[in-house]
């Protein structure tokens, strides 16, 4: 038998629950009750038919006796063959069911995020930066914070990922020609807001941090750099909430678009000896920390 997440008309969809489950958030009613009836219907459609009547002792006793085990065995069919019928319907209802928790599941993760994040930089303040290759000569104190903001650090990784799983559930689409596609899940990019002849400095300067950090292998190490990154008011760190990946996408690109337009307005940036015009932006974005 099919279990229910796989039931689901959307696979993605299946996930979400499963993830809603496995983190404890709260399941809606609705959807307990869909996956009830789905149930239902399973149990129904797998029953099997009833068995051969046990011979009467009279021989005039052995038909009455069969036809009603061959009515039995009808409505057993019958019920079966609606069951069946009536899964697709069932699914549809459950997949509609959870679509409509998907808001509540990601308030619920972001409410985790700002919890952890919380804790990170606590542990982060008094626990040393340093690799797992320099723990021998830590004291146990610090020994103790070191693995406090770690564990902190590995589930702030798993919370932006599970955001990620239900951003696609919710249709959402993450992804950004700029820095990497983790950005607008975990943060809101702060505007440029100085002249306009310093906007290629800015977006340098920026563009070659944002993408370090990123970079970073090691999470604690990469949580320390969005934490100093949001101390220094470049951004804002927050996963992000039902329907915000959309806006936080668009600032991201408003950076991109402005520099775009500084390219465009050049006609070409000396670069590393050679002078690229504004059809190789993104080589460009690439080479100085953007794409």
């Amino acid at each position: 038998m099919l279990d229910r997440e796989t039931m689901l008309a959307d696979n993605r969809l299946g996930a979400a629950l499963a993830l809603a489950r496995r983190r404890e958030l709260p399941i809606p009613k609705p959807v307990v009750a869909a996956e009830a009836t789905l149930d239902e219907l399973r149990r129904l459609q797998a029953q099997p038919d009833p068995p051969v009547p046990t011979l009467p002792a009279r021989a005039d006793a052995i038909e009455a006796a069969f036809v009603a085990a061959a009515n039995q065995r009808a409505n057993v069919a019958a019920v079966r063959a609606m069951a069946a019928e009536s899964v697709d319907v069932a699914a549809t209802e459950l997949s509609a069911a959870v679509k409509n928790s998907l808001a509540g599941w990601i308030d619920g993760l972001a409410e985790n995020f700002a919890t952890e994040l919380v804790d990170f930089r606590e542990a982060a303040a008094s626990a040393p930066n340093v690799s797992a290759d320099a723990l021998a000569g830590l004291a146990p104190v610090a020994f103790e914070a070191w693995q406090t903001a770690t564990r902190c650090a590995l589930s702030l990784d798993l919370l932006v990922e599970d955001r990620r799983l239900l951003a696609q559930a919710f249709g959402e689409n993450p992804a950004t020609r700029l820095w990497g596609h983790a950005l607008p899940l975990i943060a809101v990019l702060k505007p440029h807001v100085g002249d306009r002849e310093d906007l290629g400095d800015a977006f340098r300067a920026r563009a070659a941090e944002l993408k370090s950090v990123d970079a970073l292998t090691d999470s604690s190490s990469r949580w320390r750099g969005w934490v100093s990154a949001e101390d220094r008011g470049l951004l804002r760190l927050s996963l992000a909430g039902p329907a915000e990946v959309g806006p936080r996408v668009a600032l991201v690109e408003s950076w991109r678009v402005g520099f775009d337009a500084l390219l465009t307005r050049a006609g070409g940036v000396e670069l590393g000896g050679v002078l690229a015009g504004a059809e190789n932006t993104w080589r460009i974005l690439a080479t100085v920390g953007g794409a």
